[in-house]
């Protein structure tokens, strides 16, 4: 979605991605389920002597695999459930004249796994 009048422009989006269970032979589990919101906004304002520009982007995602219901895994001992989540955070301002150009940009992220086993509840693992 975008907005545009003279010396204005803003922008919008959204982004949703939901992925069911699916096998991963690749790797040592397969997905259980994913599930990721992506929000970005971003805009653009003019003056006779400046130009400001910016965008600010969000994310959060969660995303769970495990190793014992899509493969055969016949200890339950060894049965693994991962749920990770991550939340992002990304922004940008500029200011832009015909002589000298300046802004500031970062990137911050917020990501948690919890491994458990699922026939053993004292089995309970966290990263962060």
């Amino acid at each position: 979605m975008s907005y545009q009048v003279p010396h204005l422009s803003l922008g919008a989006t959204w982004h949703h991605s939901k992925t069911n269970s699916s096998g991963t032979p690749a790797l040592p589990m397969d997905i259980d389920f994913i599930e990721s919101n992506r929000y970005n906004h971003d805009g653009e304002y003019e003056t006779a002597l400046l130009k400001f520009k910016w965008q600010l982007g969000l994310q959060d995602a969660t995303h769970a695999m495990d190793n014992f219901s899509q493969r055969e895994n016949t200890d339950p001992d060894k049965y693994r459930y991962n749920t990770a989540e991550a939340k992002t955070l990304d922004y940008k301002f500029e200011v832009i004249s015909d002589v000298l150009s300046f802004g500031i940009e970062g990137f911050s992220a917020e990501h948690n796994s919890t491994i458990t086993n699922p026939e053993n509840m004292m089995l309970s693992a966290q990263w962060q």
